[in-house]
């Protein structure tokens, strides 16, 4: 890519996050947190229950496209009380809550798990 167009890219990319009320510095504190967050997720072992992108453990609690299905909100109230999901989900037995994390830990994981739109793959 020549200095022109990675010039016309990123002026792109800036436009599009200043449309969306996101600057770069919160596009790539966003992409820092989902890296964090999948830290957490292999630190926490979620994929020995969860399926992600074809691998990991149970399928039927897999968490493809789970950034599609859930809001931002409803992921944070699973992760704090999966036994209290409420609404048309069923309690998630078995799965521990995660309110023990530091804030960081906690603001990471959800958005990793948020950011899993399609196929177990970031946004």
């Amino acid at each position: 890519m020549t200095q022109t167009a990675a010039l016309v890219v990123a002026v792109i990319l800036i436009a599009v996050g200043a449309a969306l009320g996101q600057t770069r510095a919160d596009l790539q504190t966003d992409q820092t947190k989902i890296k964090q967050g999948a830290s957490v997720y292999a630190r926490e072992g979620c994929a020995k229950c969860h399926f992600l992108a074809g691998k990991g453990g149970n399928s039927s609690h897999s968490l493809d496209g789970v950034g599609t299905k859930l809001s931002v909100e409803q992921i944070r109230v699973v992760l704090l009380t999966p036994e209290a999901r409420g609404g048309h989900q069923k309690p998630a037995k078995g799965m521990p809550a995660y309110g023990k994390l530091s804030q960081t830990d906690f603001n990471a994981l959800v958005a990793y798990v948020s950011s899993l739109k399609t196929l177990g793959m970031p946004r």
